[in-house]
């Protein structure tokens, strides 16, 4: 027999067959108190770890000011055929997205969309359909 098994068989010989709702109800607690405790120390380790990360990276990857230094300048108009409130929204959603630093360098209109994953799509339903 298992050595760690030993101390258990007094518990489990102590457990009732059928218990009541209350001692149910207090069983799933404390497995829920054990869960919810267990999920927090691991996120309590991971933060530890993100800012031993943090202190360790070089000052040269740390925020978007170094990135800034290194990006081409802006261009005057990067979309000369857009109006200045669609540019306005794209650049709100790259600040809210990448943060900030970062430029809009250039806009390019694609004016036909790409049907490629639509038709492998549709390729792949009929070649899994039988033919009779």
């Amino acid at each position: 027999m298992n050595a760690f098994a030993m101390p258990l068989l007094p518990l489990a010989a102590a457990l009732p067959e059928h218990p009541a709702l209350g001692e149910s109800i207090i069983y799933q607690l404390n497995g829920l108190v054990v869960v919810f405790t267990a999920l927090c120390l691991i996120w309590g380790l991971l933060e530890v770890m993100a800012l031993w990360f943090k202190r360790q990276a070089p000052a040269t990857v740390r925020g978007p000011k170094s990135v800034a230094a290194a990006m081409p300048p802006p261009v005057a108009n990067p979309g000369e055929d857009l109006e200045p409130t669609v540019v306005a929204a794209m650049a709100a959603a790259v600040h809210a997205t990448l943060g900030g630093g970062m430029r809009i360098t250039s806009i390019v209109r694609v004016d036909a969309p790409d049907h490629g994953w639509g038709l492998e799509g549709r390729r792949q339903i009929h070649s899994a359909r039988k033919v009779r």
